[in-house]
């Protein structure tokens, strides 16, 4: 695809440096000389120095582009760009829009603004965050066909029931309805199959349904219950958002920040969250405020080196759910070396939708019925949830006669409301689970999700090579 970024800034750059392994053609337009100069530089792509006016855009050859991403640090600069974008004939456009006004507008006028996709960093991110707190053994949790399953990863500890247990034997010993699909271990995916013995420190992706997935960490004493109480530290823009989330789940927020006008402004906006205007570095005002007693604590401050401290205090604390916020990359192996798992850059977050974004685009240009998708274990790995058709060549077929790719697995398939999960078993054995159980599958239009999940070492298709156009899955 020919893709054109207005603006190469923290979001941007990543945006750019995903895509552009991925094969695609990229155009970056930037202001800032220097910045500008320092994507000539590390990336291989086409860099257009100046402001997204009509004429940079003219010289970027946005009429050609079938996809323009906005992702300045202003909102008005990028609804701008992609409507000028459009007019000039972007087929595309994504709008960054950061304002919490704006972007209800923006959400209301879409289709009159000719966007395809708007999308807000704070909400983005506040999320992701109250997903974790609803599910607090997880380092993420991604719903599918509206929640009736979902996608876990979590953190294997030393001395976890799963330390040494090889695969083929935990079918028997802890669920039928539970599928792990990946594994990544020291930086690399791994598909498992059944002679995979899981280790300590290992990052498991399991999927099913949620009560399942919650009987399965009660049986291997990983369990914690769904967070009541969370203090947050750092009262912006995520934070508001947050606590926004966390009312509409029934969880109690109280928010600890120490500029007093930000204060009265919370107060008014979030009338059930407990507002605490005070110093949230400080060990007696978090033990005063609760900590010991928390579900969680979000560290939300501007800084990443107080958010690490703040959260390796509550981690000696033994609160029981700690997210951190870290926007500089080299601060992460940092976090993890602290007991740190669940860690949140925002600017990550946000270009990781807008990447999945482009990754639906082309798939569901390939076939059909492409409702969903996410990127998982790291981004080396990727779930599609898609609708099976009534004209579909895979109707009353059992899976085992499927022609099923090596880098594919079924996770599990949705029919009249209900989660009908796989069986663990692995690409040895994709025999005993029939597709279909009846021929009125064709009448129902069955959601499936499906994992393609190409590991770095063992690579059979690239993640970046779009989905054959004869089918979703099949090779």
């Amino acid at each position: 695809m020919k893709i054109v970024i207005v603006g190469a800034g923290r979001v941007g750059y990543a945006i750019a440096e995903q895509l552009l392994t991925e094969g695609h053609d990229i155009t970056v337009v930037e202001s800032d000389p220097e910045r500008a100069a320092y994507i000539s530089s590390t990336l291989d792509v086409i860099v257009v120095e100046g402001r997204a006016n009509v004429d940079q855009l003219r010289i970027a050859n946005v009429a050609d582009a079938d996809l323009l991403i906005a992702a300045t640090t202003s909102d008005e600069t990028n609804l701008i760009s992609c409507m000028v974008g459009r007019k000039l004939g972007a087929t595309h456009t994504i709008a960054r829009v950061r304002d919490e006004e704006y972007y209800q507008d923006v959400v209301l006028l879409q289709d009159e603004l000719g966007l395809s996709l708007s999308i807000n960093p704070e909400r983005t991110s506040a999320k992701e965050i109250s997903r974790t707190l609803r599910f607090p053994a997880a380092t993420k949790v991604e719903p599918f066909a509206n929640g009736l399953v979902e996608l876990v990863e979590f953190k294997l500890r030393e001395g976890s029931k799963l330390d040494g247990l090889r695969l083929n034997d935990f079918r028997g010993r802890y669920s039928d309805g539970i599928l792990i699909c990946a594994v990544e271990r020291e930086g690399s995916v791994t598909i498992p199959n059944g002679d995979f013995v899981l280790a300590a420190g290992d990052y498991v992706t399991v999927v099913g349904a949620p009560h399942e997935l919650h009987e399965l960490f009660r049986k291997i004493g990983e369990f914690r219950h769904e967070a009541e109480s969370v203090i947050i530290i750092g009262g912006g823009r995520i934070a508001e958002r947050l606590a926004l989330e966390l009312a509409r789940m029934h969880i109690h927020s109280t928010i600890i920040e120490r500029d007093p006008a930000r204060c009265r402004v919370m107060k008014t906006l979030l009338p059930e969250a407990t507002i605490i205007c005070a110093d949230g570095t400080k060990p007696d005002v978090l033990r005063e405020e609760g900590l010991p007693e928390a579900d969680a604590l979000v560290t939300l401050t501007e800084s990443d080196e107080t958010n690490l401290i703040i959260s390796s205090f509550a981690y000696h604390e033994q609160v029981p759910k700690i997210v951190t916020k870290v926007d500089e990359d080299n601060f992460i192996e940092l976090a993890e070396s602290y007991g740190l798992t669940t860690i949140i850059q925002p600017a990550d977050v946000t270009a990781g939708r807008i990447v999945e974004y482009v990754r639906w685009m082309q798939n569901s240009a390939h076939s059909s019925g492409v409702e969903t998708l996410r990127m998982v274990a790291d981004g080396q790995a990727e779930a599609l949830e898609f609708i099976v058709r009534a004209e579909s060549q895979f109707l009353d077929v059992p899976l085992k006669a499927l022609k099923l790719k090596d880098s594919v697995l079924v996770a599990s398939i949705i029919r009249r409301g209900k989660c009908r999960g796989r069986k663990p078993m692995y690409r040895y054995s994709m025999s005993a689970y029939p597709l279909t159980d009846d021929a009125s599958m064709a009448a129902e239009q069955a959601k499936t999700t499906t994992y393609r999940i190409v590991p770095t070492a063992l690579t059979i298709t690239p993640i970046s090579a779009p989905l054959p156009h004869e089918c979703a899955f099949c090779g």
